[in-house]
């Protein structure tokens, strides 16, 4: 793949294809686990198996990490919201937002794979780092079209 420069008239299709559609689905299910974890919190039975364990021995811990999530998958919530207003107006803040959040999920990932080692998560860590690399590369060669 080559650098374009900014004159250049250059395929954006993946850019519009994230944009349009895979950021704002991103951002549902941000919105959807944040809510999940809040629901769980306040104790609002929405999944009876996730509240049963939730209950007995180290009930205030586990209530404490679930506000915990609660405040993070907002946060997340907020820095992809925002990366999508950047990145339809083809700012760069919203590339370094989106790098920056790709980094973070690929670090998650990599410390899950590491602390449980099973296949599942190491296919995981896998297939993020892979999407997270292509999708840098994709933002680093067009990065003069940004402004």
């Amino acid at each position: 793949m080559k650098r374009y420069s900014a004159n250049e008239k250059v395929p954006m299709k993946f850019h519009n294809l994230y944009v349009k559609f895979l950021n704002p689905l991103g951002i549902l299910l941000i919105a959807a686990m944040a809510i999940l974890a809040l629901l769980t919190a306040l104790n609002i039975s929405v999944l009876p198996q996730v509240q049963t364990r939730i209950d007995g021995n180290g009930s205030e811990a586990a209530h404490l990490t679930l506000w915990f999530m609660f405040g993070f998958l907002t946060l997340a919530f907020f820095f992809a919201l925002i990366s999508e207003i950047l990145l339809a107006k083809r700012r760069t803040l919203g590339v370094i937002i989106l790098v920056f959040g790709y980094l973070l999920d690929v670090v998650s990932t990599g410390i899950t794979a590491y602390n449980e080692r099973t296949t599942e998560n190491i296919i995981v860590l896998a297939i993020t780092a892979f999407i997270s690399l292509l999708v840098c590369i994709y933002y680093w060669k067009r990065r003069r079209l940004f402004h």
